[in-house]
């Protein structure tokens, strides 16, 4: 999925206002970060050094950040009454 910088940083902004968290605390690198908010992707790294519960904590991280970026991306529109 190409998404471009600023409809990015929307969504991270969005994310983080909602109490989520800031996604740089993370313990990760660019690239884990990247591939996991882009792609819903882990690393080796972290599958073989991370327990379940924090791997899930990831993903879930993952999936509310794309329902964040979906709504960004697709704008709501009125419906007419």
């Amino acid at each position: 999925m190409n998404i471009d910088r600023p409809t990015m940083e929307a969504a991270m902004q969005l994310f983080e206002s909602m109490d989520y968290g800031n996604l740089y605390e993370l313990d990760l690198s660019k690239r884990e970060r990247r591939a996991l908010l882009r792609y819903g992707k882990l690393s080796r790294r972290i599958l073989n050094n991370y327990r379940p519960e924090e791997i899930e904590e990831l993903l879930n991280i993952c999936y509310e950040f794309k329902q964040i970026l979906n709504r960004v991306m697709k704008p709501r529109y009125r419906c007419k009454q």
